[in-house]
């Protein structure tokens, strides 16, 4: 016997050692009636991820995998597939006739099993009109028959998707959208492309290798088109709406891979044109022509048909918007104002366009202007709706403003079960759309597309220096280059001595001057360490010194994941120094009771948003097949998460600069170090620094907040937006001639 041999094995699981409900995993004591190969004859110690749940003690099972030698352990069989083996026992096979046959009850089930014993699963696949005489009606025997059909070859499917190296979390959530292993296996060996539009996480890369071993063609049209959608895909990551048929083909570099890159040098350039256009056929692609053949060039535009509808979407509103003209309203604007905030808010209410546009940086009054907005349509009797991208944003705004906010996707009414939006029409007169850099065009369109352009009116409000959005487009800053649409940029910082001096160095850095940047004993200081290793244990010795803040308003922000002060290492540090206390929960690895989280999806279920944060509380186990872990969200709101949304938890100690966008706290600390200087730039930090309401501590060098400086940061994103609004323009000149 080899490790490596693959091997089956059956018997009935007796023991579990260890299990693990989020993932199926567990390693158990399986007794066998004859096990030639092991030589502790009857008891194996079996270990491995279970697709269909961690089966009862008692059951029988079968299973295919390989023996393997553990250095502590010994001889352990590592399965790769694991069925329940129903026909063994009277017990499975009433178990699997109850489970699996709707409209057999349990009566019946057990005459069945009474008369033919040892022989009842014979009896249904091969004599099946023997159960007719239980007064069983025929489609309920022939449902029987199915059902056994259906389970065997589930069972060997189940086999070949584990030959094809798919993970069991895969194989389970292929079983969910094909709804059977046997269906799962003909959709991949059909088009093994085909996962990469059905499945979520399934790209190229994962594909292309299944492919490969069923011995497919690596010029077939299926995998050149399932490249040509997976490199656009790529680029709408880095948020690019668009790129040329040059990179879609050969890539830019390093990090911007092209097709050739995917496919290898054996595929013809020819071919990959012709995968292009074919699917510019289907609607699938859209391709901007440089020529009037229709011809693909290397200067084409090429895009997901997706975002070039979306964009096109955006232009025609947001010009209809800038268009469209009311009577004015009166209205008498609180003399605090300065001279710019006025000017925002008298364009609100002048009946002069359906849209404007409030930007500024940290401190400088958008808040302040929003109120106003708010106080004087209330006056005129008009329905406003506050929007944010994030939940954190949301109750940001609540805060700031009195008054109840939504998320974009909330107010939209979001259904996550199909992945869309029902809400039929925006009713409100004013729309008001915070941290508005953080929308991308997706999102935008989803809202715009939706708006009454003749009722209502389109505020939207952010900071243009910000980072921008997380999805491809970047439709804030599109407007606000377009100089078609009323945009009022505000400069003055209207905070006091004692809050000012954040804003004053933001904008410092923001121009590139990193020598006039002012430290002080109360606003601004520095952590000044070349080692990075040492930086963790700097940070939490300046929070558990701090007697100003206490540790859950810090915030430390850095520019990565990776690495010695990435967001893993930095948890890890903090956690073990900020909750040393903590009982680590039973069922949840990794997390203990005190812990700071933060949420990474929208559940409207469970009501918490992408960027909540808490702290977990404990675990209820008193429902053995769902233990649940309780989080109190900050503002007092409990939250049951389970094994399926525990994806959505992570530790929030440390967090990056881009998941802190639309958040506020009393204390940053952000990471500006020489090992980031890949990631560092004038946005980033600029983005991170703004964080800080009252104190922000860099912790890093001078050389790293210099690096930081002198980059300009906002990568160049090609949108299709930026192109219809200079068309636009271009056509209202030849049209005004």
């Amino acid at each position: 016997m080899t490790e490596k041999e693959t091997s089956s094995l059956s018997g009935q699981l007796s023991y579990i050692v260890f299990s693990n409900e989020e993932n199926g995993f567990f390693i158990g004591t399986l007794t066998t009636k004859n096990n030639e190969e092991s030589k502790f004859k009857n008891k194996v110690t079996i270990t491995g991820a279970a697709i269909n749940g961690i089966p009862e003690i008692k059951s029988e099972l079968k299973l295919h995998g390989e023996w393997t030698i553990h250095a502590k352990y010994g001889e352990q069989f590592k399965f790769s597939v694991i069925v329940e083996d129903f026909e063994v026992s009277k017990e499975g096979q009433q178990k699997f006739l109850m489970n699996y046959v709707k409209g057999l009850g349990p009566v019946k089930t057990k005459h069945i099993i009474d008369e033919f014993r040892e022989n009842t699963f014979k009896v249904i696949r091969e004599a099946p009109e023997e159960l007719l005489k239980f007064d069983i009606p025929e489609e309920t025997v022939e449902a029987m028959k199915r059902a056994l059909e259906e389970h065997g070859a589930d069972a060997d499917a189940i086999a070949v998707l584990s030959s094809y190296e798919i993970t069991t979390g895969a194989i389970k959530k292929l079983m969910e959208v094909y709804r059977s292993a046997n269906k799962t296996v003909q959709v991949i060996q059909e088009n093994p492309y085909q996962l990469i539009k059905d499945i979520d996480g399934f790209g190229f890369l994962k594909s292309d290798k299944i492919a490969r071993q069923l011995g497919y063609d690596i010029n077939s049209p299926n995998r050149i088109q399932a490249a040509v959608a997976h490199v656009l895909y790529e680029a709408s990551n880095r948020g690019h709406t668009y790129i040329t048929r040059q990179k879609l083909v050969w890539g830019a570099g390093k990090y911007e891979k092209g097709m050739r890159d995917y496919l290898g040098a054996q595929v013809l350039e020819d071919d990959m044109d012709t995968a292009i256009l074919e699917l510019h056929t289907q609607d699938e692609v859209f391709i901007l022509f440089d020529n009037y053949q229709n011809e693909i060039k290397a200067k084409s535009q090429v895009s997901l048909k997706s975002l070039y509808n979306a964009e096109r979407q955006i232009e025609r509103t947001t010009i209809n918007l800038v268009n469209t003209k009311e009577e004015p309203k009166e209205v008498e604007i609180d003399e605090i104002l300065n001279l710019d905030q006025a000017s925002a808010v008298k364009q609100v209410f002048n009946g002069e366009s359906a849209i404007c546009v409030i930007t500024g940086g940290a401190g400088v009054g958008k808040t302040f202007v929003t109120k106003e907005i708010l106080r004087l349509a209330q006056l005129n009797k008009l329905t406003v709706q506050l929007l944010s991208p994030t939940g954190k944003a949301v109750k940001r705004l609540e805060e700031m403003t009195g008054r109840s906010a939504s998320t974009i996707h909330r107010y939209l009414k979001y259904n996550p079960h199909e992945g869309g939006f029902t809400l039929e029409e925006v009713w409100h007169d004013v729309l008001i759309i915070d941290e508005a850099s953080m929308v991308d065009s997706v999102l935008m369109n989803e809202l715009l597309k939706r708006l009454d352009e003749s009722r209502t009116k389109l505020i939207l409000v952010g900071d243009k220096n910000q980072l921008p959005p997380v999805g491809a487009g970047r439709p804030f800053q599109d407007i606000i280059e377009s100089d078609f649409f009323p945009v009022f940029t505000l400069n003055k910082i209207m905070r006091t001595d004692d809050d000012s001096l954040i804003p004053l160095n933001a904008g410092r850095i923001l121009s590139g001057n990193n020598y006039d940047i002012e430290f002080d004993a109360k606003q601004m200081s520095m952590i000044d360490e070349r080692t990075a290793e040492d930086i963790p244990q700097l940070i939490v010795r300046e929070i558990m010194e701090d007697t100003n803040y206490l540790p859950e308003e810090i915030q430390v922000l850095t520019p990565q994941k990776k690495g010695p002060i990435g967001t893993g290492e930095l948890n890890e540090v903090l956690r073990n120094a900020l909750n040393r206390e903590g009982v680590e929960l039973s069922k949840f690895k990794g997390f203990s009771v005190g812990d700071k989280i933060i949420l990474i999806h929208n559940n409207y279920d469970q009501n918490y948003m992408n960027g909540d944060q808490g702290y977990i509380k404990g675990e209820d186990l008193t429902k053995v097949k769902r233990p649940i872990m309780n989080v109190e969200l900050e503002g007092g709101q409990m939250i049951e998460i389970d094994k399926d949304t525990i994806y959505d938890v992570q530790h929030a100690y440390a967090i990056t600069i881009h998941k802190s966008q639309g958040s506020e706290w009393k204390k940053v600390i952000l990471l500006v170090h020489p090992a980031h200087s890949f990631m560092l730039s004038r946005n980033l930090i600029y983005t991170g620094i703004t964080r800080g309401r009252y104190n922000v501590t860099l912790a890093g060098t001078q050389f790293g907040l210099k690096v930081a400086c002198e980059k300009s940061g906002m990568q160049e994103r090609f949108t299709w937006l930026s192109d219809f609004y200079q068309e636009y323009g271009v056509e209202e000149e030849e049209g005004g001639e």
